[in-house]
């Protein structure tokens, strides 16, 4: 993700607070739904970001939902002022065709690289001015974001509609007779897993840091705990639990 100044200040007493998604539809039109309509930007390297990319090759979406590889440009990150100059860009190694292609709903920026994805959230609204960050679900038609919160977007791409689009033999990852499992061990991830290792970097005081070390070292060893008698997080199969945890666990 990229960050404002004043999305990384912490609280009073330390604490970072992580500020919602923006951009949040997750129900969505049959007429949406249709391979090459909506396309993913997303980055190999960031954890948010990954989990959606998994989600898309487990359901066999590849040819369905075009994914564009984006790369954080660090140093012109923090704040909307030099959002003319940096922030999350596509890859400059992707070919120009290609882009060109990914991109075609935005016709006077299809043909230059690099490409900053704040052009898609000001496309999507013209006086937004909050974070730019990754995953992003785009309508490549309307020309609009559908959606910038991971976890939503894992959840879109195991619906039945989006099923239909890839490998329909995939598993269901969020299946009813598990979801009351998934959503308690999704809670527990995301707030003393993926959220507090954030809490733990961008920490502003001692006591701050601490808090969330200690969190992150308790879910890890609640995670061990559950993993030692099982090969899943939840029943005896993969499912959207497993998505969300992957990508942090393997970098921390």
């Amino acid at each position: 993700e990229a960050y404002n100044e004043a999305d990384i200040t912490p609280a009073q007493d330390g604490t970072f607070n992580r500020l919602a998604s923006t951009f949040r539809q997750t129900d969505l039109a049959s007429g949406t739904v249709v391979p090459g309509r909506l396309h993913l930007f997303a980055c190999y390297g960031c954890p948010w970001a990954h989990r959606a990319i998994l989600m898309r090759h487990l359901k066999g979406l590849e040819e369905a939902v075009p994914l564009i590889a984006t790369e954080g440009w660090w140093p012109l990150t923090r704040g909307m002022p030099a959002l003319a100059t940096g922030g999350w860009r596509v890859d400059r190694t992707m070919p120009a065709s290609t882009f060109a292609q990914s991109a075609s709903a935005l016709q006077k920026h299809a043909c230059q690289l690099p490409f900053y994805l704040w052009m898609l959230y000001t496309a999507s609204d013209p006086k937004f001015t909050g974070r730019v960050t990754v995953p992003i679900l785009w309508d490549a038609k309307d020309s609009k974001i559908v959606n910038n919160e991971s976890a939503d977007i894992v959840r879109i791409f195991n619906s039945p509609a989006f099923s239909k689009l890839g490998n329909t033999e995939a598993p269901d990852l969020y299946p009813a007779a598990l979801s009351a499992e998934i959503d308690e061990v999704n809670q527990r991830l995301h707030d003393g897993f993926n959220n507090a290792v954030y809490r733990c970097g961008f920490a502003g005081s001692a006591e701050a840091f601490q808090n969330a070390r200690k969190q992150v070292c308790e879910t890890m060893g609640y995670l061990e705990e559950r993993l030692s008698s099982r090969r899943y997080l939840c029943g005896d199969q993969l499912t959207e639990s497993d998505v969300r945890c992957s990508p942090r666990w393997c970098v921390s």
